[in-house]
């Protein structure tokens, strides 16, 4: 007999129901059953912590492979998420543009030999958008670390208060 939209356990317990021989052993696990739907509503009803899915490691692991801040946008953390993406795409832009510059200096020199002169070569601009974009990439995986650590156990503490044990239901058997 399968009773659609109620748990094994309830109906293991209804199964007993009808089964029991005396009326006072009747009336008992009539209580345990009733005691336990009681609990199995009140959690369904309020959406406790208990239901809630334990976070990931998915922003760390966004932030280190994808791009920083991407991990602060799937913790739906805006301000950090905007302040490490946009940094980082400034300090990337700006040290291509410096890297182009060097470049193009250093292909002028064989391109027009003739000259004797010596090029400007960007080097320290470059390396510094270079170690600023490295800065932020570093903060910002440390920081979705930091995120996903302080959610974890955030989640932990709400699901160490479980709801009581009912008495008289099927786990105190």
């Amino acid at each position: 007999m399968r009773l659609a939209g109620i748990p094994f356990i309830v109906q293991r317990e209804l199964i007993l129901l009808s089964t029991a021989c005396s009326l006072a052993a009747l009336r008992r696990e009539a209580q345990g059953v009733y005691c336990y739907l009681v609990v199995l509503i009140s959690n369904k009803s309020s959406a406790g912590p208990s239901q809630a899915a334990a976070p990931t490691r998915l922003p760390v692991l966004l932030t280190a492979f994808v791009w920083p801040g991407s991990g602060q946008f799937a913790q739906r953390r805006w301000v950090p998420a905007i302040f490490y993406a946009v940094g980082f795409l400034i300090c990337t832009v700006l040290f291509c543009i410096y890297a182009v510059k060097m470049l193009q200096a250093y292909y002028g020199i064989w391109l027009h030999f003739d000259t004797y002169e010596k090029p400007e070569l960007p080097i320290r601009p470059m390396l510094v958008w270079f170690g600023a974009a490295l800065v932020l990439y570093v903060v910002s995986v440390v920081d979705a670390l930091a995120g996903y650590l302080k959610q974890r156990a955030e989640w932990n503490r709400r699901a160490r208060r479980l709801p009581p044990e009912v008495p008289g239901g099927a786990a105190s058997r």
